[in-house]
């Protein structure tokens, strides 16, 4: 079977019931080898999400940030980030999300961002456009004002590229550090005009490229290498993603 948005809008919802239900429980949590947290919550959620595949696509492929990787005879992997921004979510700050996307002989064709806390969503699949939802349905006259997302300071440190974070700062002084897929998906609908990402792994970004495409946006590497906690890049305005990117070369 083929996905399609209305599978991924589907998965969305399950994904938001999934946490609701989980808060109403005990959240427990614990330090990874890596020193990243994880909690009884992100093991819960991964778990609805890889049931519902299951379920829906059984020859499907799943990668995910909490299990082993389950093999398909499909050329549909589908990647889960059940919360990302574990920190954020046990410290009680909004702006953690749910990331789940889905790779096509290993292209990016289609996924969503969703903050439960925030009421606010993005869905997007190939060929049938971006899906938007948000409580603030409000006009912004200042969207067109430039606005870009920076990755925090130690994402940059991870690689000795902190120099790269000052000279961003420097060349747009309007800017602001978000370390969650919030800032994607803030570029994605057009809320700031570009997000510098910094040091990612795959399931920290698997839908962005594509939701670029799908809501006309650019996306371009700064750096691809496949590896964890090494990938970075920029999306949002074409116009002022060019700019970053000439900066960055």
């Amino acid at each position: 079977m083929t996905p399609s948005l209305s599978h991924l809008a589907a998965l969305q919802r399950v994904s938001r019931e999934a946490f609701h239900t989980l808060l109403s429980t005990p959240i427990s949590r614990e330090q990874k080898d890596d020193g990243s947290w994880v909690t009884s919550a992100d093991v819960g959620i991964e778990t609805l999400l890889r049931e519902w595949i299951r379920k829906n696509f059984p020859d499907h492929s799943i990668r995910g940030e909490e299990f082993a990787d389950e093999s398909g005879s499909s050329p549909y992997t589908w990647i889960l980030d059940p919360i990302d921004g574990t920190e954020d979510f046990s410290r009680g700050i909004g702006t953690f999300g749910t990331v789940v996307g889905i790779l096509h002989d290993g292209k990016s064709v289609g996924g969503f961002f969703d903050f439960p806390s925030l009421d606010f969503s993005v869905v997007s699949f190939e060929g049938e456009g971006i899906q938007e939802h948000s409580r603030d349905q409000r006009d912004h006259p200042l969207r067109d004002a430039p606005l870009i997302c920076l990755a925090p300071l130690e994402a940059f440190q991870r690689s000795g590229e902190e120099e790269i974070s000052f000279e961003l700062q420097r060349a747009f002084p309007k800017h602001r550090i978000l370390y969650t897929c919030y800032s994607m998906a803030l570029a994605a609908t057009g809320r700031v005009s570009a997000t510098v990402e910094w040091n990612l792994s795959l399931w920290d970004y698997s839908p962005i490229e594509s939701m670029c495409v799908e809501s006309k946006k650019a996306f371009e590497w700064i750096r691809k290498t496949g590896s964890p906690k090494s990938e970075c890049f920029v999306a949002g305005n074409s116009q002022v993603v060019e700019q970053i990117s000439t900066l960055l070369r």
